[in-house]
């Protein structure tokens, strides 16, 4: 299921970045961006994998996925927004993407999270595939799973530093670069993640358990496991933000 982006955000860009003047238009791939990501950020949907089934939930169930719906939609405005800024950023200092690259990245929606929500028990049989044995969902609440954009997800390893401190060289022992350092973009994507998680936890009274420790993910099914309530989870220990050391499984 999927959710028309709200029109506001798109107007809070075009006030934030300038896009309506022509004197704050910025080059990417070779063409005057201003009106192009004005008009790619409009059609940007929701990467909503899996939704519950509304017709079956409780009323407090309804407006605990509301909430949701709500924190999806403000992440992938954020993320989506910190993406296009960090490819205008790349192209400046680190150098030009190919834009059969950036093409297809803009064209498949690949700038923005996915997610996947789920209530108890499609929640818990979700986990057990990907190994959590033990876990349950209380009732009344959802399993999020948030998985970051594609090209991150896959290669967040990709980042020069990490390939010269690894020593990944070639036959003629020169240093081999990475190609798009899609590092470069986790680096700058997570902590937007970080800070609108921290704004719902603390504004909208929404609450999250993290499922998967911190440092594991998969690079196929997710990155972010939580348990969403509308109230507190006894004894939580503070969840700490992730690194570009963390473990990554299939």
């Amino acid at each position: 299921m999927s959710f028309q982006i709200d029109n506001r955000l798109v107007k809070k860009i075009e006030r934030e970045e300038g896009f309506k003047n022509p004197e704050d238009t910025h080059e990417l791939f070779n063409v005057d961006a201003g009106d192009r990501l004005a008009e790619r950020l409009r059609e940007i949907r929701l990467n909503v994998a899996d939704f519950p089934d509304e017709g079956k939930l409780s009323f407090e169930m309804l407006r605990l996925l509301k909430k949701v719906e709500e924190f999806i939609r403000e992440i992938t405005y954020e993320v989506s927004e910190k993406f296009i800024e960090s490819l205008k950023d790349y192209n400046n200092s680190k150098g030009k993407i190919p834009e059969s690259v950036a093409q297809y990245i803009l064209s498949k929606d690949l700038i923005s999270p996915v997610f996947r929500v789920a209530d108890k028990e499609s929640g818990e049989e979700q986990l057990k595939k990907y190994g959590f044995l033990k876990e349950k969902i209380e009732s009344g609440n959802f399993l999020l799973n948030l998985q970051l954009p594609k090209p991150i997800a896959q290669f967040w390893f990709k980042q020069e530093s990490n390939y010269r401190k690894s020593g990944i060289l070639s036959e003629k022992k020169k240093y081999i670069p990475p190609g798009v350092e899609w590092g470069y973009f986790y680096a700058k994507i997570m902590p937007v993640i970080w800070k609108v998680r921290d704004r719902w936890g603390e504004e909208e009274n929404i609450f999250f358990n993290r499922i998967n420790a911190g440092g594991n993910h998969s690079r196929n099914h997710y990155y972010y496991l939580w348990e969403i309530s509308d109230h507190p989870f006894p004894e939580l220990e503070e969840e700490e933000e992730d690194t570009t050391d963390d473990i990554y499984n299939e």
